[in-house]
């Protein structure tokens, strides 16, 4: 049995890939960076967001690693209850759609916004969350103060 999935690995690796997007316009001396351009920074990058103290519990990455390693033990005490046997449906892959509608297909759920913002603030490490946050307050007075200057030309004319 193997507790690390694909699932997390896919996870693991989305959770890597946001955090170089929202630092990518970063220096490259800027500690907080996240960068995938040579073996010692992707090192660096999965070790960052693998670090025990930055997955607790209340992290994304956190309660998946929990969840899928909890799995586990359930999966072994429902082995030992068939006496070593295969049990069926136990390692079954076909996802949450096929298991709700019995069936392959389905509708795909849309997020909405709001849920979306949440999932996205929930896979950021602390330092990267203060860039993020930096760069929306940046973008904002810089869209603020294109309208206001759109304003006053439409006010003169």
């Amino acid at each position: 049995m193997m507790p690390w999935d694909n699932s997390l690995n896919k996870d693991l690796q989305d959770t890597v890939y946001r955090h170089v997007l929202y630092t990518l316009h970063l220096d490259d001396k800027n500690a907080t960076k996240f960068s995938l351009s040579t073996p010692k920074q992707i090192e660096s990058a999965y070790r960052r967001i693998l670090d025990p103290s930055m997955n607790t519990d209340e992290t994304f990455l956190g309660r998946r690693i929990k969840q899928d390693i909890e799995r586990v033990f359930d999966s072994m005490m429902k082995i030992l209850e068939k006496g070593g046997g295969m049990v069926q449906g136990l390692a079954q892959r076909n996802g949450h759609r096929f298991l709700k509608l019995g069936g392959w297909g389905g509708a795909r759920y849309r997020m909405s916004d709001e849920e979306l913002k949440n999932m996205t603030l929930q896979w950021v490490l602390p330092d990267v969350a203060a860039v993020v946050e930096e760069e929306r307050k940046k973008n904002f007075l810089e869209v603020w103060n294109v309208l206001g200057q759109n304003n006053e030309q439409l006010e003169q004319a």
